[in-house]
């Protein structure tokens, strides 16, 4: 028979795949994977087994398991508190917004990142992940969200400059290579997917004394009505400032 906390398992993760439960809801019980999964890793290794210990199936589990678990871990460590940003701008365009907030100097990440967000009062209070569109060294984060569901369509409606940015942490392995002495870069994007090179590319310009020496970067754009125009104003502007 099968175990009671493989059967959670299968139906957490059915769960997901059907979406057939709202975000705030589904997300409390996808908390739950990380403790039914420990008892599962438990029931592996402290009881009877076909798998010979110290085997190599065995040892590809303790991996896996041990993996597993760190990353679970990870996560709920930073929900630690935190931090709170006061919105300095807000942007309307067709089908989005654009939000610009004062940043802390301390901090830290590359071009390519995303923040895991949420707004202070009950109606925003969710977290969600948006890739940023400014650089590191700029005193103020901005973030392009466009309206595709629940939580955007209303952040779109409702959001004001009263509201104040909740940054929980920044994550995100698609890292931009700004260096100088980086190799030439293809970059392609379409839509609101320009946000990581809007981060990168003002990073650049922040380099601008060297960029006579740094190899080219070729961008295919595909823009969308969602976003209006003044995102292709901007990387004229920059291609511009590239060129003289």
């Amino acid at each position: 028979m099968m175990p009671l906390p493989v059967i959670l398992l299968l139906l957490l993760a059915l769960i997901s795949a059907l979406k057939i439960m709202p975000y705030h809801l589904w997300k409390k019980s996808h908390s739950l994977m990380g403790p039914l999964f420990m008892i599962l890793v438990f029931h592996t290794f402290f009881s009877a087994s076909p798998v010979q210990a110290g085997s190599v199936i065995w040892w590809l589990e303790l991996v896996i398991s041990i993996t597993a678990i760190t990353a679970w871990i990870s996560t709920v460590i930073t929900l630690r508190k935190p931090h709170e940003l006061k919105i300095a701008r807000i942007k309307r365009l067709p089908n989005a917004i654009d939000i610009t907030v004062n940043k802390p100097k301390s901090l830290r990440f590359l071009p390519g990142q995303f923040a895991n967000i949420s707004m202070t009062g009950d109606r925003f209070k969710e977290i969600h992940p948006f890739t940023i569109a400014s650089s590191e060294n700029s005193d103020q984060l901005r973030l392009i969200i466009k309206s595709a569901g629940d939580y955007t369509e209303h952040l779109n409606q409702h959001l004001d400059s009263s509201d104040t940015l909740k940054l929980h942490s920044i994550r995100g392995g698609f890292r931009i290579n700004c260096a100088v002495d980086r190799n030439r870069q293809i970059w392609v994007a379409g839509g609101v997917g320009i946000t990581p090179f809007l981060a990168a590319l003002e990073q650049l310009s922040m380099q601008k004394s060297n960029a006579g020496n740094s190899p080219a970067i070729d961008l295919f754009y595909a823009p969308s009505l969602d976003l209006g125009d003044d995102l292709i104003a901007q990387l004229k502007h920059y291609q511009h400032n590239r060129a003289t």
